[in-house]
């Protein structure tokens, strides 16, 4: 496995398995990944811990994304914008989504 800047535990257990950038995300199966966050898990297994006071945001690509809410992330597209704690963009041109576990496109808000 290889790990860029996984701070705290960092279990990498499949061959070629990948962690770019966390806190304590664990990528147990081959050719798993993890470009960001907090305690993900990639794989067969369990996470390795708790997120209490870390932002965790991740944004995985696309250009002029942005991801400020509490881990929150935005996976592609175009000047999009998650703001909201734990909210989600998963791709398009120009979309905010500001509410606490909001998702774009939208799906059922989770009791998070």
């Amino acid at each position: 496995g290889f790990v860029v800047l996984n701070s705290g535990k960092m279990p990498i257990g499949g061959p070629d398995s990948f962690v770019c950038i966390g806190y304590r995300n664990t990528a147990n199966d081959r050719w798993a990944s993890i470009t960001g966050g907090c305690a993900n898990l990639a794989g067969s297994g369990s996470s390795s811990g708790a997120c209490t006071g870390v932002g965790a945001e991740s944004v995985t690509g696309g250009a002029f994304n942005t991801a400020s809410g509490a881990q929150s992330s935005v996976t592609g597209g175009v000047s999009n914008e998650a703001s909201g704690g734990n909210a989600a963009v998963l791709g398009g041109r120009s979309v905010t989504v500001l509410g606490l576990c909001g998702t774009y496109p939208t799906g059922p808000n989770s009791s998070c």
